[in-house]
């Protein structure tokens, strides 16, 4: 209960953006800045099989890609307060502040009224539009 309730903590205090300011269609993806290779190679794959944007979010870091070799990539950066898992399970773990919880404000955060959330590790292939 009690993360669920943090849960919707990040959903109520979102501030919602302008009624202009939303992408009617679009992928999502969020990364850190370890998995930016991934990422590129989701943007690539997206470049090659999709008519979509896609919204980046970069958490904690600005993503480095163009927008002139990947015209379909729309960047935002989000940042939480997100200290490090622990190296091994025996250390104090605060799971309500680890990326892997950042997902739900990530997808409200893209501001995208119909979309399809993407991990980075994911490669798009023929006809993925037709997810939409």
């Amino acid at each position: 209960m009690f993360s669920f309730c943090c849960l919707f903590a990040l959903f109520v205090s979102t501030k919602p953006p302008a009624e202009d300011a939303w992408i009617d269609e679009a992928y999502v993806t969020f990364s850190t800045a370890n998995y930016f290779p991934l990422v590129e190679v989701l943007l690539q794959s997206v470049e090659l099989f999709s008519s979509r944007p896609i919204v980046v979010i970069g958490v904690n870091a600005d993503i480095p890609f163009s927008a002139q070799r990947y015209p379909h990539m729309i960047k935002k950066r989000m940042d939480i307060g997100c200290e490090p898992l622990a190296p091994t399970l025996t250390g104090p773990i605060k799971p309500l502040r680890a990326v892997f919880f950042a997902k739900p404000q990530a997808i409200l955060e893209a501001h995208v009224r119909n979309g399809v959330f993407l991990d980075s590790d994911v490669i798009l292939n023929r006809e993925c539009d037709a997810l939409f």
